[in-house]
């Protein structure tokens, strides 16, 4: 094996390895050498150690001479042709996440999630917004789930939350893409997202969920729904009351706005008043 070590690798060694991993792309190291030994001594070359080969494999990937391991192909059959239809997997890029524990300034993380809900036989999808700092919320609902609204949703959760947002999470799903993506991006917000199959990465806006359902949703019954504007009227009402006045044990019984203030040395009471009561004359409705 030492003596394997100290031989030089070529540009047939290369080629060699190549052919055989086009040929075999999730075969390993060790198993090509049993193969590229074979070869060696068909070419007349000396043979190589395991760990070169794996330099060779890593050599030829810097080249971008392997890039048919990364193009995989997803082949599935029209149920009303017959047809088959190949689609390429698009090269997955690396999503961001957020490492820290807590953030510790308003506005540093801001966790944003989904839920539909069935309000008098109408299907509503409401958008959630929670700052992990000051537990400050907002809320919107829509009739369809998509990047658009969600987009939509961000403006509005801009003009309503009462300090700049530098990064926001949410989980995988579709509709926090597309055009969401883009005008986070515009807006130089950092954009993390949830590891999949973990709600607790979500915990502060999953709480928010639940508390929208035990302390909204399941009492808006007594209503008749007619269209969405109504509902996220009433809906807004509820979100001031929970901003503004709301008492919250994690913040020593006091509401999010005045958990604010205290953090910004401002307890005049005319800022709790016109920081989220402005929400309804912002243009949302």
């Amino acid at each position: 094996m030492k003596l394997e070590k100290l031989q030089k690798i070529t540009e047939k060694h290369k080629q060699l390895v190549l052919e055989i991993r086009k040929k075999h792309p999730k075969l390993g190291k060790e198993k090509i050498k049993v193969l590229l030994d074979k070869l060696c001594k068909q070419h007349n070359i000396p043979t190589i150690s395991a760990s070169s080969i794996g330099n060779i494999i890593k050599m030829l990937k810097e080249e971008r001479k392997l890039n048919h391991e990364y193009a995989r192909q997803r082949i599935t059959i029209n149920g009303r042709t017959g047809k088959l239809i190949v689609k390429e997997d698009k090269k997955k890029t690396k999503k961001d996440r957020y490492k820290d524990k807590k953030p510790t300034k308003p506005g540093e993380l801001v966790q944003i999630d989904t839920k539909h809900e069935y309000v008098n036989g109408r299907k509503v999808y409401i958008f959630v917004a929670k700052d992990v700092k000051t537990r400050i919320s907002f809320t919107f609902a829509y009739d369809r789930l998509n990047s658009k609204n969600a987009k939509d949703f961000l403006e509005k959760l801009i003009k309503a939350i009462p300090f700049e947002i530098k990064g926001i999470q949410t989980d995988n799903g579709s509709e926090f893409l597309g055009e969401f993506s883009k005008a986070l991006k515009k807006k130089d917000i950092k954009h993390y997202f949830n590891y999949p199959r973990y709600p607790k990465g979500q915990a502060y806006v999953e709480r928010m969920n639940r508390t929208l359902q035990d302390e909204f949703i399941m009492y808006y019954e007594d209503y008749e729904l007619k269209d969405v504007y109504e509902f996220n009227k009433k809906m807004m009402e509820y979100m001031l009351w929970y901003n503004i006045e709301r008492p919250h044990h994690s913040l020593n019984k006091k509401s999010p706005i005045a958990y604010f203030c205290d953090i910004i040395n401002s307890r005049k009471p005319e800022f709790s008043q016109t920081g989220m009561t402005y929400t309804s004359t912002c243009g949302f409705f």
